[in-house]
């Protein structure tokens, strides 16, 4: 979950406070909060940079700084009935033992006649030290029906169809809300 406060709502640019917690649900889950600030140079252009403070919450975790660049764009109309959007990310962990990291997503999805349903497909990636992955597969989103908030449901079947990254090849949910 990740919370923004805009600090420049009226700007051309937009500078953001934000705090975020994760996890894993399996093994190892490598608990996490971070507390950051991002700045996007112009509202139009969907980057950010960013420099966070990640604090362990258990066990695969780590306390360390973290600088980064984020970008995405979507849904985009690509032609008639097909929508596409995307995310990447990287950066880069520790200022004393430093590690790069990469990952993106993008998925092609076509919105059901009448239904809250989008059908398509993804393909995701990340990297990191001695680890990555790259992964494809179908792609099955819901609009959930909650009053004055945007949430979605996705569910996904990623095919892991190169690197080392654990877990393999499995289902895969994400639950998003923009508020």
């Amino acid at each position: 979950m990740r919370i923004d406060y805009d600090l420049t709502p009226r700007s051309f640019g937009r500078a953001a406070l934000y705090g975020r917690i994760s996890t894993a649900l399996n093994s190892p889950a490598s608990p996490e909060a971070a507390a950051g600030i991002g700045w996007q140079p112009a509202r139009a252009v969907p980057v950010t940079l960013a420099a966070e403070r990640r604090i362990a919450l258990g066990k695969g975790a780590r306390d360390a700084s973290a600088l980064l660049v984020t970008g995405g764009f979507g849904p985009a109309q690509l032609l008639p009935g097909l929508q596409a959007e995307a995310y990447a990310q990287g950066g880069m962990v520790g200022f004393q033992a430093r590690d790069l990291f990469a990952d993106g997503k993008m998925s092609l999805l076509s919105p059901v006649r009448n239904t809250p349903l989008k059908l398509g497909g993804s393909i995701s990636g990340g990297a990191q030290p001695a680890v990555e992955r790259l992964d494809i597969g179908p792609e099955v989103r819901l609009r959930l029906p909650l009053p004055r908030i945007a949430a979605r449901m996705s569910l996904e079947w990623r095919e892991r169809v190169a690197g080392r990254a654990a877990p393999g090849s499995g289902l895969a949910m994400t639950l998003g809300a923009d508020f």
